[in-house]
C-alpha cells in the first residue's frame, strides 16, 4: 500500500511539474503553432493527472474500488472522456508538428472510437467486453505512431522532424506493450463477476508511457524550446533592423507612403504588372511611381535600386 502511494505521488508531482512548464510557457509565447501544442500539452497532462487520481482512489479506498467497479464496470463515462481528450491532443500535436491540418479521416477515428466505448459498457460485463472497450484506445496509439513516422508534404523543422521520430517510436512500443499487459490482465487476474469482482484498473505500461511522455515534455522545454526562443528573439531582431534601415532609406531620400512600398517590392525584383496587382493600381500609376522613385534616388536602371539599399546599409553597419 505505501509503494503504490508513493508511486501515485510520484505521477502526480511528474504531471504538475510538466504541466507548470507547458503552462508558463505558454503564457508567454506568441508563436501561435507553438502556443497551441503547448495548450494541447497541458491538457493531455491534465487528464492523465485525473486518471491517476481515479486510478489512486481504487488502489487506496476499498469502498471507491468497490462503487466504482461494481457501478461502472471499470468502463466509466469519465474514463472515456479521458481516453478521447487525451486521444484528440495526440492527435492534434503530432499534426501540428507536421504543420497540418487535421483530416476528416481523423475526426471520423476519433468519432468512432468514441461511439464504440460509449457503446461497449451496454453489454453484460465480461473480459470480452472490457478487452473490446480498450482495444479501439491501443490500435488509436498504433495510428499515432504511423502518422507521425510518416514523411510530411510541409517544410518541418529540424527539431519538429526530431520529436515526431521520438513520439512515433513512444507510441508505437506503448500500443504494443499495452496491448500486452491489457490481454494478459483482462484474461488471467482480473474477475468479472459481481459477486467477487477483481478488477486491476492500472495499466503499467500506460503509467510507463506517461512518464516518458512527461519527460519528452520536459526535455523539450528545458532543452530545445529555449533554443527556439532564441533563434526567434534574433530572427524578430533582425526583421526589427531591417524595418530601421528601410524607414532611414525612405525618409533621407523623401519616399512618399505609397513610394516607399513601390520601393520594397522593387526590393524583390518584382515587375510593374506584379507590383500593380499587390497593390491594386492600375499599371500607369505604378509607373508613374516607379519614376518618381528613379528621379529621387537618381538611378536609371532597375538593378542599381537595389546596389544603392545595401550601400546605405553597409554604410549605416560602418
Amino acid at each position: 500500500m505505501t509503494l503504490i502511494y508513493i508511486c501515485n505521488l510520484l505521477l502526480t508531482i511528474l504531471y504538475a511539474i510538466t504541466l507548470a512548464l507547458c503552462s508558463h510557457n505558454f503564457l508567454f509565447e506568441r508563436n501561435q503553432r507553438i502556443k497551441k501544442i503547448l495548450l494541447a500539452l497541458a491538457v493531455f497532462f491534465i487528464f492523465f493527472t485525473l486518471d491517476n487520481w481515479i486510478i489512486s482512489m481504487t488502489e487506496l479506498i476499498a469502498s471507491f474500488e468497490r462503487y466504482y467497479n461494481q457501478t461502472f464496470s471499470g468502463l466509466s463515462f469519465i474514463k472515456t472522456v479521458i481516453f478521447l481528450v487525451r486521444n484528440y491532443c495526440m492527435l492534434f500535436i503530432i499534426r501540428l508538428l507536421r504543420q497540418e491540418k487535421p483530416l476528416t479521416a481523423d475526426y471520423s477515428i476519433l468519432a468512432g472510437n468514441a461511439v464504440w466505448m460509449l457503446i461497449m459498457p451496454l453489454f453484460p460485463s465480461s473480459q470480452i467486453q472490457v478487452y473490446l472497450y480498450y482495444l479501439p484506445n491501443q490500435l488509436f496509439l498504433a495510428y499515432c505512431g504511423f502518422l507521425a513516422a510518416q514523411k510530411s508534404t510541409a517544410s518541418v523543422s529540424q527539431v519538429g522532424q526530431k520529436y515526431l521520430k521520438k513520439i512515433a517510436l513512444l507510441t508505437a512500443l506503448a500500443a504494443f506493450f499495452i496491448f500486452l499487459e491489457d490481454s494478459f490482465v483482462i484474461f488471467n487476474i482480473d474477475n468479472y463477476d459481481r459477486l467477487d469482482m477483481r478488477i486491476q484498473n492500472r495499466n503499467f505500461s500506460e503509467a510507463l508511457f506517461s512518464v516518458c511522455a512527461s519527460v519528452l515534455t520536459i526535455y523539450y522545454l528545458i532543452r530545445d524550446y529555449p533554443l527556439y526562443k532564441q533563434t526567434e528573439k534574433k530572427k524578430l531582431s533582425e526583421e526589427e533592423q531591417a524595418k530601421r534601415y528601410i524607414d532611414a532609406f525612405c525618409q533621407d531620400y523623401q519616399l512618399t507612403k505609397r513610394e516607399k512600398e513601390i520601393f520594397l517590392l522593387l526590393l524583390e525584383h518584382r515587375h510593374n504588372q506584379e507590383i500593380a496587382d499587390a497593390l491594386f493600381l492600375s499599371l500607369g500609376t505604378v509607373k508613374t511611381h516607379v519614376h518618381n522613385i528613379y528621379v529621387k534616388l537618381n538611378v536609371n536602371r532597375r538593378e542599381a535600386i537595389g546596389q544603392l539599399y545595401q550601400q546605405y546599409c553597409q554604410k549605416i553597419k560602418d
